[in-house]
């Protein structure tokens, strides 16, 4: 109905004849004070009454009414910024598709009331190639931002631009504290090491992984596997394998570290891939059974590795463990019957 509403709309307005200024300042209304959105993109649904000078002269009303409001305030509730996002985003989209980002530079600026809206000019100015506006705007956010909320990324990206590689390894350094995985970590190698900083670093980064062991659910975990992960590519595997026993969360976790034992110690690997199928086993619903079935076949190269046989006999244990969960059954049979690597048909 509505849109046979607007179709009745256009071809009145086609109708009447106004004048391109005139019909766009109309629609323009429409838009801005519509409580259902019922008018929300004006410039597609009636582009063809408006035409090109209608469209331009649309595009001109939303800058003077943007540029006739007051200074908004570092700060502004959302109800203050809203009639401004408003303007400044159709004004956007406009120089998005033109690629000017000077425009949009200067949009940002005038609704800019939070750090959030800090980062994100810094963050079209390191687009623009000028690192030290960049860097300005997101010290700016830093300023006014929670420590908990500075964006690290972001600061590693600027110091990278400008080849800034002490600083660079630093705001990497809080972003790893932030988010101890293992690609934050390997990111941390290569900024402290053309930083030259390299050995301190990386004894900062493992203080820091020993140090949240017996953190949260999330973050100990966390800290656990990464410096799992980093000790097994030192060469102290035993160490690295009792962290992922004591921190591997789900199957995926176990995966992770099969993957990187599997090249040298191809039986630890199988050991923790058959715990990461029976962890979608232990979901019991057809879905954790198909994982779980599915994982065991691709992996199947893994435990002939591991040990002659070992893959037959795995299915074997499993069907014996499991046998009062018929899905899973069926699956296990399936794959007994046919002895190949190719996953059985759903």
């Amino acid at each position: 109905m509505q849109y046979g509403l607007h179709a009745l709309h256009r071809n009145a307005l086609a109708r009447i004849g106004w004048a391109a200024d005139d019909l766009a300042s109309y629609l323009l209304d429409l838009h801005l004070n519509d409580p259902w959105d019922t008018f929300n993109e004006p410039l597609d649904e009636y582009g063809d009454v408006l035409g090109d000078d209608g469209r331009a002269a649309w595009f001109e009303h939303v800058r003077s009414r943007l540029d006739a409001l007051p200074d908004l305030p570092f700060g502004a509730s959302f109800d203050e910024s809203y009639p401004y996002q408003r303007l400044a985003g159709v004004l956007a989209e406009e120089a998005r598709a033109a690629g000017d980002r000077d425009a949009l530079i200067q949009l940002a600026m005038r609704t800019c009331t939070s750090a959030r809206d800090c980062y994100w000019i810094a963050e079209l100015y390191l687009e623009q190639g000028n690192t030290d506006r960049a860097l300005e705007w997101l010290d700016k956010g830093d300023a006014t931002a929670d420590e908990r909320a500075h964006d690290h990324s972001l600061r590693v990206s600027v110091h990278r631009a400008r080849e800034e590689w002490a600083r660079a390894a630093e705001a990497q350094l809080e972003l790893f504290r932030k988010s101890p995985g293992i690609g934050h970590f390997r990111q941390l190698e290569e900024l402290a090491a053309r930083a030259g900083r390299i050995e301190q670093t990386k004894l900062l980064a493992m203080d820091y992984l020993r140090s949240g062991l017996d953190r949260d659910r999330w973050h100990g975990p966390a800290c656990g596997l990464t410096l799992a992960e980093i000790l097994h590519a030192d060469g102290i595997v035993a160490e690295a394998v009792a962290l992922v026993d004591s921190h591997a969360r789900n199957p995926q976790d176990l995966i992770d570290a099969a993957g990187w034992l599997m090249e040298n110690d191809p039986s630890q690997a199988a050991e923790f891939m058959a715990r990461a199928i029976e962890g979608h086993i232990q979901h019991k619903n057809k879905g954790g059974y198909r994982q779980a079935v599915d994982l065991l076949i691709e992996q199947r190269e893994l435990f002939d590795r591991a040990g002659e046989n070992r893959f037959n006999e795995f299915v074997t244990e499993l069907r014996e463990r499991h046998k009062p969960k018929r899905n899973l059954q069926a699956l296990l049979n399936n794959i007994a019957a046919t002895r190949t690597g190719q996953k059985p048909k759903r």
